[in-house]
């Protein structure tokens, strides 16, 4: 791609495996600095690791996305860590059981 990526930040939820830990590989690949989120802090640290193993630059920040408090906590840790985001793969996957996420609430 034409597009220059470096200083770049992406955040990347439900990092921990399958597309979110590919999606943010994917990201570091082409020079973005990652930051992986996930319920799964375990598994989020080890798509870290895997980002850092190959020369890339990547944080882990545990996050339950259903939780307002915890995405709070989230946004204000990648701004603290690299001061900006401009891309987010928003991946991680919550149960509805009735209607529309937009009428849902944290409780």
């Amino acid at each position: 791609m034409s597009v220059a990526y470096s200083g770049h930040v992406a955040l990347v939820t439900g990092g921990a495996a399958g597309i979110g830990r590919a999606t943010a590989l994917a990201f570091a690949a082409r020079g973005l600095k990652v930051v992986v989120s996930d319920i799964d802090a375990a598994g989020a640290e080890q798509t870290v690791q895997l980002i850092r193993d190959v020369g890339g630059e990547a944080a882990c920040v545990p996050c339950d996305v259903t939780r307002d408090a915890e995405v709070a906590a989230l946004m204000a840790k990648v701004l603290a860590t690299y001061g900006r985001l401009d891309y987010a793969f928003n991946n991680a996957g919550i149960a509805i059981e009735k209607g529309r996420l937009a009428e849902g609430s944290e409780d």
